[in-house]
């Protein structure tokens, strides 16, 4: 049992650490685009390739802090002991939020840096940085409700007293 509340925790520590580095690679994210398009052709492919790391490991990031949200929920000594009636609805639903924003980074911020890429020096580079910067906005916000999820119930336990 004390190895499973020790796996607990470090999933917990990691998801939070993986979260917190995809919000903070995506932050530059859109600037880089607007500088990758801003710059001559030659040059912004070049940006563009430096660029595609950061998709990298923003992708990389994302997924394995879902998967280490998911080691943290079954290994919670609260679902150890009473199974899914032991979690309220925040934490059913920053589940399939955090799964929507694996979604987003896969099928929407990801193809869209490709698409940049692929179209530097083309017109429909623009339509690419503009569904780049959606996407980007679409993952903050729902990272920043997984964040309110995330503290829920002690800030309803603290309105409370």
């Amino acid at each position: 049992m004390a190895a499973l509340v020790l796996l607990f925790y470090l999933a917990v520590l990691l998801h939070i650490v993986c979260f917190a580095a995809w919000f903070g690679l995506g932050l530059g994210l859109t600037r880089q685009s607007r500088t990758v398009l801003a710059a001559e052709p030659a040059v912004g492919v070049v940006l563009a390739a430096e660029g595609t790391r950061t998709i990298k490991l923003m992708t990389l990031f994302v997924a394995l802090a879902y998967v280490f949200a998911l080691v943290a929920f079954f290994t919670n000594p609260k679902f150890i002991s009473l199974g899914m009636a032991g979690y309220e609805w925040p934490y059913h639903t920053a589940l399939t939020l955090g799964l929507l924003l694996v979604v987003v980074q896969f099928l929407l911020v990801r193809p869209s840096w490709g698409r940049l890429q692929a179209a530097v020096g083309a017109p429909e580079a623009e339509a690419a940085r503009k569904r780049l910067a959606m996407g980007v906005g679409i993952g903050h916000t729902l990272w920043l409700v997984l964040l309110v999820l995330m503290f829920w119930t002690q800030l309803v336990a603290a309105a409370t007293l």
